[in-house]
């Protein structure tokens, strides 16, 4: 973090690869608790101590503290942790298949699980469950490309729900 804080107060030059304003957005779907500090804290650089940011320098701060809360505080203490309940009737294989093609929300911190626990936040199975309370995917077999796409809106918006409820303030 010092290493971040020091642009305010050093000739720093901007890294001219990588910092793009549009892929915010995307740390902040991933990360909400971390964007909805991040926000506040820059904001509050502005207001309350009368530090001008430029575009460019808030956007490079923004990544900075990104990475710096990213890479230093563990994924198993974030709140918005989301817990996916996976169960299809073609067995344990077709189970563990789907299973390991959420691998590749692995960057999405969201936890696997193989039967509903009070944690469950989203459930995935190929037959719709009435007792269920959580929201459901029922997907055929195999997932198609639109069944992951709402699989991430679903998360997307579990994990922006509870980011919400950490700082009782909308997302933004």
């Amino acid at each position: 973090m010092i290493n971040v804080n020091l642009q305010l107060t050093s000739f720093y030059i901007e890294p001219s690869t990588f910092v793009r304003e549009n892929s915010i957005k995307f740390f902040g779907k991933t990360y909400p608790s971390f964007d909805i500090l991040i926000h506040r804290f820059l904001q509050s650089i502005q207001t309350e101590h009368e530090i001008t940011l430029d575009a460019p320098k808030w956007v490079n701060l923004y990544y900075g503290y990104m990475f710096a809360l990213i890479n230093n505080i563990p994924a198993r203490l974030l709140k918005e942790r989301v817990y996916v309940a996976v169960d299809f009737s073609q067995g344990d294989l077709y189970t563990e298949y789907v299973i390991n093609s959420l691998d590749a929300f692995h960057h999405a911190n969201i936890i696997i699980e193989t039967n509903i626990s009070n944690n469950t936040d989203i459930f995935v199975s190929d037959i719709y469950s009435q007792s269920v309370k959580q929201p459901q995917l029922t997907w055929e077999d195999p997932p198609t490309p639109e069944d992951w796409t709402n699989l991430g809106d679903i998360i997307e918006n579990v994990r922006a729900k509870k980011a919400f409820a950490l700082f009782n303030q909308p997302i933004y």
